[in-house]
């Protein structure tokens, strides 16, 4: 299929699955439908999408989106953006989005496909993320990327973004799943963030460009992310949230669910609970996913957990208390510590020959 069809139905964004197969049943190609479409009389049109069973309101969705198309715009906006655009039957199609209910047709992508070769998982909660879902992230998140999965994520505020950032900051792959087009970065102080998940992964978009932020193209996104993924892990949200959806999703396309537990007085926690209620595995440590996939425990991660070290002063205090099992730049904890960069540097080569810090090479610091 060239380029022109794939961006005409793509930016026109009014094909679902169904629609698409009838449509290739009854012109052979999306191509010849395209040129069909744009050469023939109302009516007619009418006529033929009436006879394939297309509902009245879909038959009206797609005359308007097609006659008022601007292809040459299009164009320009997939130049001056970049990213490519991939149709359901290509070879670079996601395949775990390929057999789910719903399955989009088009995605708008952006990205560096070589790494998307491992296992996936799909972390996602609270925008507003409390200091407990931050730690959960920061005790989960590095050993699930070291075990070898792809984090995936929708890019929004809290979990989300504390999901790419932990995987970006493991030198590992993670895909954002976004609800806009791909020349609308949401939200916008995660500019930085978006740019870097390219590099280490890939962004797709079931919208094309020129789509802003609306409610209803969320729970449409959130399908997806758990579509794509091997199971979907949730870190906080509230009794109705977009996590939830997720999560509900991923039910029903037979994916694992995973909750991280919380206190019953919080509104945060409330979606977890309910979910470990309803059948889903509770998660105290990675460990717990890991084995539900049949993964061992990474070595340096199992040596983090079972590590009984005690700091000898107060400057080892310090340290170990700025400290995370998220490698921390050297840098980092100047500031934190308020240790001078030699001393610190001193300080920590102790610490890590008595067993109680590691470096990870190109990373960073970790507590052991």
């Amino acid at each position: 299929m060239n380029i022109e069809t794939k961006l005409f139905w793509a930016t026109a964004d009014c094909l679902r699955i169904g629609t698409y197969r009838k449509m290739l049943e009854m012109y052979g190609s999306l191509e010849n439908a395209r040129k069909h479409y744009t050469n023939t009389k109302e009516q007619i049109l009418r006529d033929e999408m009436k006879y394939m069973g297309i509902h009245p309101k879909t038959q009206e969705k797609i005359l308007k989106k097609t006659r008022s198309l601007d292809l040459v715009k299009a164009k320009e906006s997939l130049k001056k953006y970049g990213g490519i655009v991939l149709c359901h039957d290509d070879d670079d199609f996601p395949e775990s989005l390929k057999t789910i209910d719903d399955a989009p047709v088009f995605l708008f992508a952006k990205g560096d496909f070589t790494k998307l070769t491992r296992k996936s998982i799909a972390v996602v909660g609270s925008r507003t993320v409390t200091a407990d879902g931050k730690w959960a992230c920061e005790s989960l998140l590095p050993e699930l990327s070291q075990a070898g999965f792809t984090l995936v994520s929708g890019m929004a505020s809290g979990v989300d973004t504390l999901a790419h950032t932990h995987a970006i900051q493991q030198g590992t792959p993670t895909v954002a799943f976004w609800g806009t087009g791909l020349d609308c970065v949401y939200p916008s102080e995660n500019r930085k963030l978006a740019q870097d998940i390219m590099k280490n992964g890939v962004v797709f978009s079931e919208f094309p460009f020129g789509t802003s932020p609306t409610p209803y193209n969320f729970p449409r996104r959130n399908r997806l992310v758990s579509g794509f993924s091997d199971g979907v892990l949730v870190i906080e949200g509230k009794e109705k949230s977009g996590s939830l959806i997720t999560a509900n999703c991923a039910k029903k396309q037979g994916k694992y669910v995973f909750a991280v537990p919380g206190s019953i007085r919080s509104p945060f926690s409330k979606g977890p609970n309910t979910l470990i209620q309803d059948g889903a595995t509770l998660v105290q440590s990675a460990s717990d996913i890991l084995k539900v996939f049949g993964v061992k425990q990474h070595t340096l991660f199992s040596a983090l957990h079972n590590a009984k070290y005690v700091p000898k002063n107060s400057d080892e205090k310090n340290i170990y208390k700025s400290l995370s099992y998220s490698p921390q730049h050297f840098d980092t904890l100047v500031k934190k510590t308020g240790i001078p960069a030699p001393k610190l540097s001193s300080l920590l080569m102790m610490m890590a020959l008595a067993g109680g810090v590691e470096e990870i090479p190109a990373v960073g610091w970790v507590r052991r």
